[in-house]
């Protein structure tokens, strides 16, 4: 009986190769990340072994991490140095978040309509402006002692137009503090709101 031993081309023999070892990775990688999944996040090492992400990869932060609400796009620190404010921005979670940095904890979360990436502090440290996203409208919140409360809401939307055809985002007061410049994301302009 004679053998022979067919030869592959180098790519061809290099991309089965890689076909082989990369299943057996990514069976793993998958098991290592259902696994991860049944976890809480509260169960969940945030240092030392990581977080594994639905791709595979695993995330090893550094320094001390803080479970917080779906998807904050914005942070803003508090005067007192001690707090800071989050905007959540998700489909299934909207609203404003307190995190009390040095407890390592989220203290308060309010929720809010259309939450979209604006915030927004006066130089006396007493209100917080949040953009209202789709919600076409800006929210202004009293600051005190650790504790925000909803004290008023700017409405943007024009008579008759849909509500969230203006989609407010990014925020800014001016130096003064007397007005407030909104970013209508939709409507491709910009609104500025005399607070006075």
């Amino acid at each position: 009986m004679r053998r022979t031993r067919a030869r592959l081309p180098g790519t061809l023999a290099c991309t089965l190769l890689l076909l082989g070892s990369g299943c057996s990775g990514t069976r793993e990688a998958s098991a290592t990340a259902d696994a991860d999944q049944q976890l809480s996040a509260a169960e969940r090492p945030a240092v030392g072994r990581g977080i594994m992400l639905p791709t595979g990869v695993r995330l090893d932060p550094t320094g001390r991490s803080i479970p917080v609400g779906n998807m904050p796009l914005s942070a803003l620190p508090a005067p007192d140095n001690r707090h800071l404010f989050l905007l959540l921005s998700g489909w299934r979670e909207e609203g404003l978040q307190v995190v009390d940095v040095a407890a390592g904890r989220v203290t308060q979360t309010l929720k809010q309509a259309g939450a979209f990436v604006g915030l927004a502090m006066t130089r006396d440290g007493r209100s917080l402006y949040t953009s209202g996203g789709g919600a076409d409208m800006v929210y202004r919140y009293d600051w005190r002692d650790g504790r925000a409360t909803l004290a008023d809401s700017i409405d943007l939307s024009a008579t008759g137009e849909r509500r969230g055809a203006r989609h407010i985002a990014g925020i800014a007061l001016s130096p003064d503090g007397t007005r407030l410049y909104a970013v209508e994301n939709l409507s491709d302009s910009l609104a500025v709101i005399d607070l006075s």
